[in-house]
């Protein structure tokens, strides 16, 4: 986790990091996101009905996959974050903050080990 915030270009009090109940190994693709949404509760895991979830299930179901919810992701071993943990406060973020999050990332990575595919996605 992030203890010294120093990124300028990102909103700290929206720092999110997924906390779900899941078998590490059942997950075989990662989707990650560009950032933390502006409003922590529209994050992926959220309670509620979380923008971010949404938009998802959404676009699986566009895709021709048969699911009803965002929980049936992980069910069938996708699992989705953020490379930033922080919302953004415009429209870039910069360099130097995407490499502060990174070790982040990367530890969270290190947690599924049978990782056969990584996306990255973009806003």
């Amino acid at each position: 986790s992030c203890t010294r915030f120093p990124c300028p270009d990102v909103r700290h009090d929206g720092y999110v990091i997924p906390g779900v109940s899941l078998d590490p190994q059942l997950i075989s693709m990662l989707m990650i996101s560009e950032a933390a949404p502006a409003n922590p509760s529209d994050y992926f895991y959220a309670s509620g009905v979380a923008a971010y979830e949404r938009t998802s299930v959404e676009a699986f179901m566009q895709a021709g996959v048969d699911m009803d919810s965002f929980s049936e992701l992980l069910g069938i071993g996708i699992y989705m974050t953020s490379a930033v943990k922080c919302a953004k406060t415009g429209y870039g973020i910069k360099a130097g903050t995407i490499n502060e999050c990174s070790s982040i990332l990367e530890k969270e990575i290190g947690l599924f080990p049978n990782i056969q595919v990584i996306m990255l996605m973009g806003d």
